[in-house]
């Protein structure tokens, strides 16, 4: 869960309710959204809804998603590339395949991405650059996953980099707490600081349509008012964003 610490950064789905009612509805961002100026557009989901996915809504959400990054109305009219980095590839935590396989599902035949690990630690920069493995990167999305010999300074130079040469970027969550990787990118980078993981707290959003919560059109600038309303309008869940906590005590 983040907590946005400069301007032009607004959460996108925050908490208001608890899996356990027992335990206090904390109000918390569970996906933040924010634009560099003049340049690129990010998003943090504090989960992985692609990894573990939950409803219909939660899906077209995860479209429009896409489509607010690159500021197309519809990724499925032309072809897109896409740059995967950093990503889990444990058992448990099967990121690398599950975020391809999802791109392949939603975007048949329209979307190129690069091999599983060729865009990991230092060779981030080259996958980013014109001439890279995929031309051009549309968009870059990452999680925190890294090994030792990994120079996550430099990692988070590379994805600042990117943002300001327009690359948007799309961060998934992977296994709970705040890893190295994502200390180097916050705040400085996102501009937001890691808040909690929802171990303990088990939060979740009730929803009527998330599928028209993101547009290729929102203004960050907004989002404090609209998450306000949101935060009101249930009964409909949410279910991939608890579905972390469910299946394995972690989002």
């Amino acid at each position: 869960m983040f907590t946005p610490v400069v301007s032009r950064v607004g959460y996108l789905l925050r908490s208001n309710a608890s899996v356990d009612p027992a335990r206090p509805a904390l109000e918390k961002n569970l996906a933040v959204i924010g634009e560099k100026a003049n340049t690129a557009r990010y998003l943090l989901l504090g989960g992985d809804p692609i990894q573990n996915p939950g409803d219909a809504g939660m899906q077209t959400t995860l479209e429009n998603s896409l489509s607010w990054l690159t500021r197309r109305a519809d990724l499925k009219l032309a072809p897109f590339n896409v740059v995967l980095a950093q990503m889990g590839s444990s058992a448990a935590f099967p990121q690398q395949t599950a975020v391809r396989s999802w791109l392949d599902l939603h975007y048949p035949g329209q979307v190129g991405y690069n091999v599983a690990g060729s865009c990991d630690g230092a060779l981030l920069s080259g996958c980013l650059a014109p001439a890279g493995p995929v031309t051009p990167p549309n968009l870059l999305i990452i999680s925190q996953a890294s090994v030792p010999t990994d120079d996550v300074a430099a990692i988070a130079n590379t994805v600042q980099q990117a943002l300001d040469s327009g690359i948007p970027v799309l961060y998934l969550h992977h296994d709970g707490d705040q890893k190295p990787l994502l200390t180097a990118l916050i705040p400085s980078v996102f501009g937001v600081n890691f808040e909690m993981d929802n171990r303990t707290a088990a939060l979740q959003l009730w929803y009527t349509s998330p599928s028209t919560v993101l547009t290729s059109e929102t203004d960050p600038v907004h989002l404090e008012a609209t998450g306000r309303l949101l935060r009101h309008i249930q009964p409909t869940i949410l279910r991939s964003l608890i579905w972390h906590y469910v299946t394995s005590g972690l989002l």
